[in-house]
Formats: structure tokens, sequence, C-alpha cells
């Protein structure tokens, strides 16, 4: 009997499902944030393509997650995002320590691509400061 029970746990935590987070998931994800200004804070966030979102409210903080959205929502803005080619987008110089800044990251198996920006105005795709702010309204509101 003990060892039926033993084999049945063994089994279940086999069966469990695998926890990721940003910093080890081997899939697509998008992260993205804003900080700086006078107060030096940095919100970061992260969309893994199974649909979990993450943030952390530093640079130096763990991220946790905070939501779940579909999955296949995610999958769709991870592929957005990967579409609006960001390595491709040339790197706006910040302005200084107290200009507010925005960056939006995308990682997967094929490589990384990231933008940064101070002004919505200097980014070279429209698309760009959209996306990001989707994906700052659904981090913060995940049923819109």
């Amino acid at each position: 009997m003990k060892h039926s029970y033993l084999v049945v746990c063994m089994c279940l935590l086999a069966c469990g499902t695998t926890k990721y987070t940003p910093e080890d998931y081997p899939d697509s994800q998008v992260r993205w944030g804003s900080g700086g200004g006078f107060s030096g804070q940095m919100s970061r966030y992260a969309l893994l393509d199974n649909g979990e979102i993450f943030y952390a409210k530093s640079a130096v903080d763990s991220m946790v997650q905070i939501h779940t959205i579909d999955e296949n929502l995610a999958k769709q803005l991870c592929s957005n995002a990967t579409s609006l080619n960001l390595s491709q987008l040339r790197k706006v110089p910040t302005i200084g320590q107290s200009t507010m800044q925005h960056y939006m990251k995308v990682m997967g198996p094929d490589g990384n691509a990231e933008v940064q920006w101070s002004d919505p105005r200097e980014i070279p795709n429209p698309s760009v400061t959209r996306l990001f702010n989707q994906l700052m309204a659904m981090a913060k509101n995940p049923s819109k």
C-alpha cells in the first residue's frame, strides 16, 4: 500500500506543469517598460507566448506573475511584436536622466531585438507605440 501511494505521488509530481519566469522561458516573449524621469523608477513587464504576464516595479526586482491571458492572443501579440523588426529601427538617443524612457524588447529562439525611446514622436514606426500602449493596458487590466 505504501508503494502504491508513493508511485501515485511521484506520477503527480512528474505530470505537473513547468513554471517558467521570463528569465528562463525558452520560447517567444515580449518585454516592455518605462522608467527614468525625476524618480528614476523603472516599471518592467513581460508577456510570455503562453499567456503569462509578469511585472517588476524596479530594474532590480524579480518579475512576478500578475495575470494570464488567452494563449492564442499572447502568441498573436508576440508575433505582432516580432513583425515590427525592432532591430531595424534606429536607436533614439536618450536626452538626459530626467527624461522618461520607454522600451520594447522581443526575445525568442531566433534572437532578441530591442528599441528604446523617450518621445513617441521620435519612433520611426508608430506601430511600436500602439503595441506598447496595448500591452500596457492589457497588463493593467487584462479583461479588456
